[in-house]
């Protein structure tokens, strides 16, 4: 079962990031789509708590930001491949997917 079906993206993320930076990320991330990249924060909230606490520090959010930028674009460009769209339909989450394309979806 995956967090995606289970919770709005953002939940896991707001549960563990401060809310001010939280909160300041969300209006950035006016960019580009607000759900890829909660649910990105949320992964690495799910996945690396300690690390997500200790990038937010870094700059007040600000490294946080271009970390979260970067790894979006990435994860946008493998969406547009055939390949990623083949091992959808395998039955691969989106997870998955990534890791198997050599796309590092750990923070």
């Amino acid at each position: 079962m995956s967090i995606e079906s289970n919770l709005a993206a953002g939940q896991i993320a707001m549960r563990v990031m401060d809310r001010e930076i939280f909160n300041k990320l969300d209006w950035m991330m006016e960019n580009f789509s607000t759900t890829i990249s909660l649910k990105i924060l949320d992964r690495w909230a799910l996945n690396s708590p300690v690390k997500l606490k200790e990038l937010e520090k870094q700059g007040n959010g600000g490294e946080l930001m271009n970390r979260l930028e970067g790894q979006y674009h990435l994860e946008l460009e493998a969406k547009k491949t055939e390949r990623y769209w083949d091992l959808i339909d395998s039955g691969l989450s989106h997870w998955e997917v990534l890791e198997a394309m050599g796309i590092n979806v750990n923070l």
